[in-house]
């Protein structure tokens, strides 16, 4: 009987050594596993104050964690390295081979996935680093070593990896992962093109890139991973558009139009979204990136329509339905719903730029300056009337294109610069056009049919009354040497059109001291004193050129409008009440 007692008192002490011995290993491994079950265990075996009283424990665990992840992707990689090893050795098929270990390195990441849902961070980082050093660097290989994928299959390859690992990292957020992943891609592309000499499916793969960290950036609020794919979007489509424009072309100017065409549209669709049925105000991103992927798309647009001469007018009726589409959007929706804020000023902008472009495409030179000319003319009322300073901006663009276009800007230029008087000559229909409508431009306003004063239209009205003055005083001195001609019988000497263009520049500022003392026009007394200075550098010249006869004239006219201009314009009311602005 007592060795029975014996015997079950060593068995009760196995159990309880057993027990000791289970709860020691279960501690362990709640230590390895992050947020997992230590405090639990702790409170079973009564010692839930331990892990507290032992910091040093604590970082012993996390150094543990790190290097058991580590040595689980070590093993990770391994696997890897034999399915190239079969492959190699041709137990697998080469292509059989490449597709198990892509197979592979997306059952890690979505392994990412599953660890984040579960609250495992430090593992979920790990399999996707493991998954994105395995899924990469194979996307090379089986494209530069192995020739298994073309430029467009390993580019359709790089887009599902990187597509698949920005889902995971979307849907259980996972911030590191989706810095991977687009890093990787860059690099990868980056090394694609030379090696395969094909860039366009990667700056596809780049463009639709860009769109989805764009809206990571929207959804999870990564703003900064959307910059650097963007601008290498930007670039690629540089370099596609100089590859496109080569005497012997290595890419098709179509597909390099249509990649132009799906890089500026595929942002502006984006950010149309979030603008408009989202809502929200435009950010600088936006603004930045609209503005890159315009001038690029734009300058690849008409270079490559210039060189191939291909058909633009079909581009030019969709830019055409863009600017209206713009402008109905920023005056009719945005404007009510939201305000005349960013959104606004964005949207109407875009509308100018695409109304002025798509009119060049669609229109020969003489018909883009009546139309542009008009829409000046409209622009100009509609501002003033409706007190959006924006449309006034726009109605300075649109006359200043319109006085280009038509050549009264260059007429001008001849008219008050030029040495050669037989190159003078009268504007065609579409100057006097655009004449006409900066008159009118400048006429609304003065007469106080522009409405009230809005302060921030002040600079795009001084605009319009520079344009209207320079066309004025070149066709002025046309004019006068039409007249001194006829009256001579002669062609009218170098000297004495430069004393017409004195007195003209004379003129001009007494006309505008008038202006803003008379009719209070605010610009107008901005621009007396640099027509003056000017005036001044003119008649410098005159006194190496011209003979003492006409040094009279040049010399009393250019005195008088230093004596008078000033005088008039200190006479005006130093009360901005009642002020009108042109």
């Amino acid at each position: 009987m007592g060795e029975m007692d014996d015997r079950i008192a060593q068995l009760e002490a196995a159990t309880r050594a057993v027990q000791e011995r289970l709860q020691h290993i279960e501690r362990r491994l709640a230590a390895l596993e992050p947020g997992g079950r230590s405090q639990t265990v702790a409170s079973q075996d009564g010692r839930s104050g331990e892990a507290a009283a032992e910091p040093a424990g604590g970082r012993t665990s996390d150094l543990v964690t790190i290097l058991s992840l580590a040595g689980r992707s070590l093993i990770v990689l391994g696997g890897a390295y034999l399915l190239r090893a079969l492959t190699e050795a041709g137990a697998l098929p080469p292509l059989a081979g490449s597709l198990l270990a892509l197979a592979y390195a997306l059952t890690w990441l979505f392994g990412a996935g599953r660890s984040a849902a579960r609250g495992l961070s430090e593992s979920a980082t790990f399999h996707g680093l493991t998954a994105s050093a395995i899924g990469f660097p194979l996307v090379w290989e089986t494209t530069v070593r192995f020739g298994f994928f073309g430029p467009t299959g390993s580019a359709m390859a790089l887009g599902a990896l990187t597509g698949c690992a920005l889902f995971v990292a979307w849907r259980w957020p996972q911030r590191a992962l989706a810095w991977t992943a687009t890093l990787a891609a860059l690099m990868t592309s980056l090394v694609l093109v030379p090696a395969t000499n094909a860039p366009l499916p990667y700056a596809v793969v780049l463009v639709l890139l860009g769109i989805a960290t764009l809206w990571l950036g929207y959804v999870r609020d990564w703003r900064a991973l959307r910059w650097p794919v963007a601008v290498l979007a930007d670039i690629a489509a540089i370099g596609l558009v100089t590859r496109a424009l080569t005497e012997t072309p290595r890419e098709s100017p179509e597909a390099v139009l249509a990649f132009l065409l799906l890089l500026l549209g595929s942002y502006l669709a984006s950010i149309g979204v979030r603008t408009l049925i989202k809502g929200r105000n435009v950010i600088a991103f936006e603004v930045v990136q609209t503005a890159a992927a315009l001038v690029v798309s734009l300058w690849g647009l008409a270079s490559i329509l210039r060189v191939t001469g291909l058909e633009g007018r079909w581009f030019g009726a969709g830019f055409l339905c863009l600017g209206v589409a713009s402008y109905a959007v920023s005056l009719a929706f945005v404007d009510r719903r939201q305000g005349r804020g960013a959104n606004f000023y964005f949207y109407t902008t875009l509308a100018l730029v695409f109304t002025v472009v798509g009119t060049t495409l669609v229109l020969p030179t003489s018909g883009v300056a009546v139309v542009c000319a008009l829409l000046g003319v409209a622009a100009t009322a509609a501002g003033g009337r409706l007190g959006r300073w924006a449309l006034e901006a726009h109605a300075a663009v649109y006359l200043l294109v319109a006085s280009v276009a038509s050549g009264l800007f260059g007429d001008a230029a001849r008219s008050l610069l030029g040495s050669d008087v037989a190159a003078l000559r009268l504007p065609g229909p579409s100057g006097l056009a655009s004449m006409a409508c900066l008159t009118v431009a400048v006429l609304w306003a003065v007469s106080g049919r522009g409405g009230a004063v809005v302060q921030w239209a002040r600079p795009a009205r001084l605009l319009i009354l520079a344009l209207f003055l320079w066309c004025a005083g070149g066709a002025v001195v046309h004019v006068a040497k039409l007249g001194l001609s006829g009256a001579f019988n002669r062609e009218v000497a170098t000297a004495e059109l430069a004393l017409v263009r004195t007195v003209v520049v004379a003129a001009t500022a007494l006309i505008l001291a008038l202006l803003a003392s008379r009719l209070r026009v605010v610009e107008a007394g901005w621009l007396v004193y640099p027509v003056l200075l000017l005036g001044g550098i003119k008649v410098l010249q005159d006194l190496r050129t011209l003979r003492p006869s006409l040094l009279v004239i040049t010399l009393a006219a250019y005195g008088a409008a230093l004596i008078l201009a000033p005088r008039w314009l200190r006479g005006r009311s130093p009360s901005a009440a009642g002020e009108r602005s042109v």
